[in-house]
């Protein structure tokens, strides 16, 4: 049920970032931002350095 509940979450961030367009750092912060706000955070990504 949890991989049920992340992958539906990875799905609307998804396509709400394609939607707007976001790519690059910012697509990583806005990928950790849905995670943090979706109590996810064992999903988030490290920027690269």
């Amino acid at each position: 049920m949890q991989m049920n509940d992340e992958a539906k979450v990875y799905a609307a961030e998804l396509e709400e970032r394609k939607r707007l367009g976001i790519e690059g750092d910012a697509a990583i912060i806005h990928f950790n931002e849905w995670m943090d706000r979706h109590g996810m955070p064992h999903l988030k990504v490290k920027l690269p350095s």
